[in-house]
């Protein structure tokens, strides 16, 4: 009788089990993909571009010429004011 009875919940209970494993995966499955939709779907926003510019000397420009002028020359020194960093080399020496 015991036996019977022991049976018959083992069966509910593996069919609970079961259920209840299911229902857990397709949660899982569905919570996952809406996180990944939501990394995934950036929302662009369009930011505004600031008509200002503060350049080296702190002086504040709003003419669109005198501000890619204060780009132009920021970078295009870049190159001879890093080379003028380097220490001069003494020739003998890095020959031997």
């Amino acid at each position: 009788m015991n036996e019977i009875i022991c049976k018959c919940y083992k069966n509910k209970f593996k069919k609970l089990k079961d259920a209840v494993k299911k229902t857990m995966k397709k949660l899982l499955q569905q919570e996952t993909c809406k996180l990944i939709n939501e990394v995934i779907s950036r929302k662009r926003t369009k930011k505004e571009i600031s008509n200002k510019f503060k350049g080296n000397e702190g002086k504040v420009m709003k003419d669109p010429k005198e501000i890619g002028n204060a780009f132009n020359k920021k970078f295009a020194n870049v190159g001879p004011s890093l080379a003028a960093k380097i220490p001069p080399m003494n020739t003998r020496t890095s020959l031997i």
